[in-house]
């Protein structure tokens, strides 16, 4: 199927896939309330689309030859100037391609059509909407790269070992996870999987609460039974929302652990003090206090 026009996609989840998000125009919503002056501007546009949105195309396609004519040298002056504006620094050439296309139809057609906005307005806006995508871009690459040390910590040997029922919990499609000792675990290989340090503990926790699989974090959750149970906070993930190659992973080496004749010893946690690999240190924190 031949694609003809732009994909306007919305709803509260988000893609997960890299490529798929450097290929958005990334808009969030997060404001509730609405001062009166917002609310007689939005009523201004419905009256205005009352006869239908397409109704403005037509004015904008008698100017066809006129996008014709200045589009490619307003797109390239566009690029060039995004690309140096610190927003856009470093992003993905797509992404800069991307708003530069919508800059550019604002140059054409400042003169034909009222924008309720001005250029320095617009590109502030658009300094939000590529922090917000390189925030997803981000957290989608610490995502992925969190659910393969996890599933190597589940199959490590004994010292940095997550053990199911001392360290994480699975109910249902639901695993609950301490966050403490799932970072004592994951940390000290970090570097050599990935040549780069780290997140910091604290960093790192409040980048997987946005992720897409995150669901809440629980303050009382009993690990484990009899003497060695413990409760304490934990992290809920729903793994019905991880990629699918994840969620496979994550299942099967929980599922081996059935088969293991290794088990914890007690209810330690996983200690971390230090790292020479990464020259990192682990402060303890209050996030897992069993109070």
């Amino acid at each position: 199927v031949p694609i003809l026009s732009s994909a306007l996609v919305t709803g509260n989840d988000f893609p997960t896939d890299e490529a798929l998000i450097t290929r958005f125009l990334w808009e969030e919503m997060h404001k509730e309330k609405f001062t009166q002056a917002e609310k007689e501007e939005y009523n201004k546009l419905e009256d205005m689309a009352v006869d239908g949105l397409s109704s403005f195309m037509v004015d904008i396609l008698m100017k066809r030859q006129e996008v014709e004519r200045r589009f490619v040298k307003e797109s390239r002056l566009w690029t060039e100037e995004l690309t140096v504006r610190p927003a856009f620094k470093d992003l993905k050439s797509r992404i800069i391609t991307n708003h530069a296309v919508i800059a550019s139809m604002y140059e054409i057609f400042k003169e034909d059509i009222r924008f309720p906005f001005t250029r320095e307005e617009m590109l502030e806006h658009f300094d939000v909407m590529v922090s917000n995508q390189r925030r997803r871009l981000d957290n989608e690459s610490i995502s992925n790269r969190f659910w393969q040390r996890f599933v190597a910590a589940l199959r490590a040997s004994h010292d940095k070992k997550l053990f199911k029922d001392r360290d994480f919990k699975l109910d249902g499609n639901h695993l609950y996870i301490q966050w403490t000792n799932t970072y004592n675990a994951i940390q000290p290989t970090w570097y050599i999987s990935f040549e780069q340090s780290c997140p910091s503990k604290n960093d790192f926790r409040k980048r997987m609460m946005d992720d897409v699989s995150f669901v809440e974090e629980v303050k009382s959750v009993k690990f484990g039974s009899g003497e060695n149970a413990k409760v304490t906070t934990a992290l809920m993930f729903d793994l019905n929302k991880l990629k699918e190659a994840d969620r496979s992973d994550v299942m099967d080496a929980i599922e081996s652990q059935s088969f293991s004749p290794v088990t914890p010893l007690g209810n330690e946690d996983i200690n971390n003090t230090s790292s020479a690999i990464s020259g990192q240190t682990s402060i303890p924190d209050d996030d897992d206090l069993p109070f």
